[in-house]
């Protein structure tokens, strides 16, 4: 018998390590439909659109994205430490995450993080400074 004519291997393969059909298919060089066909003998489900959300969704690009200012966002959990600084529902403004887990603890409203060199995409710590909303402001009146 081949691994995937196994009920147990076939779901632990499908739902437990998320492969996909097509990937599966390809390893043991059979068609797809033969793959559904035992799929559907073991009436082991197939997931549809609502099971691929974050890191399962074929569009998951490492939970970074970039929003049309410039700034970066990163995708966090909603069970994550600094989920209560999310810029929305799922993600936080990256360079503010980065100053957060330097500093070990949660940033105020008040704290603003400053990109030393102006860049919004450099969220290296080194370049990145810990102002007052009244600091911020005074430093870009000088500009």
């Amino acid at each position: 018998m081949l691994e995937y004519q196994s009920k147990e291997w076939l779901y632990e393969q499908y739902w437990n390590k998320g492969l996909s059909t097509p990937k599966i298919a390809k390893i043991y060089k059979i068609a797809q439909r033969t793959l559904y066909n035992w799929m559907n003998k073991f009436n082991i489900k197939r997931r549809t659109f609502s099971d691929y959300k974050g890191k399962t969704s074929y569009q998951w690009k490492g939970g970074i994205r970039k929003r049309d200012d410039g700034y970066i966002l990163k995708w966090i959990p909603t069970n994550s430490l600094y989920a209560p600084m999310k810029a929305d529902k799922k993600y936080i403004l990256q360079h503010r995450y980065v100053m957060a887990k330097h500093l070990g603890r949660l940033l105020d409203d008040n704290e603003i993080v400053h990109h030393i060199d102006g860049n919004k995409k450099n969220n290296k710590i080194q370049n990145l400074k810990l102002m007052t909303r009244g600091e911020h402001i005074k430093l870009h009146k000088n500009y």
